[in-house]
Formats: structure tokens, C-alpha cells, sequence
């Protein structure tokens, strides 16, 4: 899924697309900064979940900035798209729609950047 991903951002034109393995090599890709959208499957390798990564980024003042965060999973549970509302989570999207993800993440996108969050908007 996350090569399929990769690619179909590219398509779209998104200039750098970094895909990561799991929770931890996550974490420290957003450390390095230059984010500006993370989308997360629910279940991850080693037992973490896309909510756990959801709000250990929402989370992290020391981070350079705070990107758009969309969840996504097979499931459709209503639960499981409370949970990523309740960690910060931009949207849940399920995976049945991930075609839309170029156009949602735009979307996203220029809204964060005409309106950024007040903890990290620029000086």
C-alpha cells in the first residue's frame, strides 16, 4: 500500500513523496521537518497504530512544524474515525477511497497553509 501510495501521489504531482516502515522511522523522518502531510495506515508494524503516530506528532511541541495528518484503514468502523478526530487527525479516510487522497490532500493542504495552527505559524 505504500508504494501504491507513493505512486499515485506522484501522479499527481506531488514533488517529494518519502515513505516510511513503521511507527519509529516516522517519527524520526518528521523530526528532520519539512512535512507537510503524513498519511498513516492504522495498523503498523510492531503493534502501533496510526492513532498512537497521530498523537505522538500532535503532540511534539520540538517538532519544526506540524503537518496534515490523514488516517486511513479498511476498516469503517465509526469508532476508528472518532479515535483519529480525538488524536487530531485531519481526517479518516477509508481505504476503499484512497484514490481521492492526491485531491483531499491538496485540499488539506491549502487550507493549512492559508490558516496554519497558532502553535507553529511563522513569526
Amino acid at each position: 500500500m505504500r508504494k501504491a501510495l507513493s505512486k499515485l501521489f506522484h501522479e499527481h504531482g506531488f514533488p517529494q513523496v518519502d515513505a516510511v516502515e513503521n511507527f519509529d522511522k516516522a517519527v524520526k523522518r518528521m523530526a528532520k521537518g519539512d512535512v507537510g502531510l503524513l498519511v498513516t495506515d492504522t495498523r503498523l508494524p510492531f503493534g502501533m497504530t496510526g492513532i498512537q503516530l497521530t498523537e505522538t506528532v500532535r503532540s511534539d511541541d520540538s517538532l519544526p512544524s506540524q503537518p496534515v495528518i490523514i488516517g486511513i484503514s479498511s476498516d469503517k468502523s465509526p469508532g476508528l474515525a472518532s479515535a483519529y478526530e480525538h488524536a487530531r487527525a485531519d481526517l479518516f479516510l477509508p481505504k476503499d477511497q484512497a484514490l481521492d487522497l492526491p485531491e483531499v490532500a491538496e485540499k488539506l493542504l491549502i487550507q493549512r497553509f492559508k490558516n496554519p495552527p497558532a502553535s507553529h505559524s511563522p513569526s
